[in-house]
């Protein structure tokens, strides 16, 4: 698993990529402020399962509780060592 550093950094990028930002993206900016629609969100968690989970390994009723890269951080290191 990255360090926290790393993976925040990692986060961030990922947000601003889907989100086609050309801006840094820190952990405490809301994905309303960073304009984020329903299929943007779509794409970004495709995009974290790819990346951090195995199949099916982020609980779905969770995902309605991510607001910003910081609670995207946060589920991440609570999921188990791929």
């Amino acid at each position: 698993m990255l360090d926290n550093v790393n993976l925040e950094r990692q986060i961030c990028d990922i947000v601003a990529e889907c989100l086609g930002l050309d801006q840094s993206v820190t952990p405490e900016q809301t994905f309303k402020e960073l304009g984020a629609d329903s299929i943007d969100m779509a794409t970004l968690i495709v995009t974290l399962q790819d990346e951090f989970a195995e199949q099916d390994t982020i609980d779905e009723s969770l995902l309605a509780e991510i607001k910003t890269p910081a609670d995207i951080i946060e589920l991440i290191n609570t999921l188990p060592a791929t």
